[in-house]
């Protein structure tokens, strides 16, 4: 996956960068970095964002700290084909730049992950994510679904949101597997000042297998709907440099 969280208890390191192409000569730089190693029969990790803006008015924004914990059962139905179950929970710490949720600038860092409306949320005192996984595999195609409930409290009050992705991949070589996703939030209270009631947006891309554990990615995503900004709908463009290994490699 790359919007969509990846159903993997594995040892794994990512950095993506990817390029937002707005309207009026407006474009944004957005960084990730992700760690995750097994812990148990679980796996934990941790993943942050950056934001560099250029604009009216050019500016970098901190996103919010997510911790996660998540663990997955795989079920064997036959030769090469089987049944993944798994479940995840995540805290976001409110890390993120303080921002005016008018604040355009709001606007352009909450887009960039459309799956996970907390990650980049500009007014968070904290947020948790209960989250479940399903996904299946037959001959050299997958696919995963996953849906999401936030709580995200804002000094003294909350709001919730639905937030789904949707992953298909083939494997055309060992080494090349075509990747075609979608993701999106509904907001089930009123939604912050920075977001649309309900987004989607639809992406594609490549995933390369290489020797070593090396599992790089290029990408593009588009908005379907509810993407709006002032400064029209964004269009991203992403590379993604990523290194797992299987969780034998050290046991806890």
């Amino acid at each position: 996956g790359f919007d969509v969280l990846s159903a993997v208890d594995d040892y794994r390191v990512s950095y993506s960068i990817n390029t937002g192409l707005w309207d009026n000569d407006a474009y944004t730089l957005n960084h990730r970095i992700g760690l995750q190693i097994p812990l148990w029969s679980t796996a934990i990790g941790a993943q942050i964002s950056f934001t560099n803006i250029f604009a009216d008015t050019s500016d970098s924004t901190v996103g919010n700290l997510r911790l996660f914990l998540q663990w997955f059962h795989q079920f064997e139905l036959a030769r090469r084909a089987n049944l993944s179950i798994g479940a995840g929970f995540d805290g976001y710490i409110p890390t993120a730049t303080a921002l005016d949720a008018q604040d355009q600038r709001s606007a352009f860092s909450g887009f960039q992950h459309p799956g996970d409306s907390s990650l980049n949320a500009p007014d968070l005192s904290f947020a948790i994510r209960p989250r479940i996984h399903i996904s299946g595999q037959a001959w050299v195609f997958s696919a995963q679904i996953v849906g999401a409930a936030a709580i995200q409290f804002v000094g003294h009050e909350a709001r919730s949101v639905f937030e789904w992705g949707i992953n298909f991949a083939a494997q055309v070589t060992e080494w090349l597997a075509l990747v075609a996703e979608g993701t999106g939030i509904s907001w089930i209270d009123e939604p912050p000042a920075w977001s649309q009631r309900r987004s989607v947006s639809l992406g594609g891309g490549l995933r390369f297998m290489l020797p070593g554990g090396w599992i790089p990615g290029i990408w593009v995503r588009l908005p379907a709907t509810g993407n709006r900004t002032e400064h029209g709908d964004g269009v991203f463009i992403g590379v993604e440099v990523g290194w797992r290994h299987d969780r034998n490699w050290f046991l806890f």
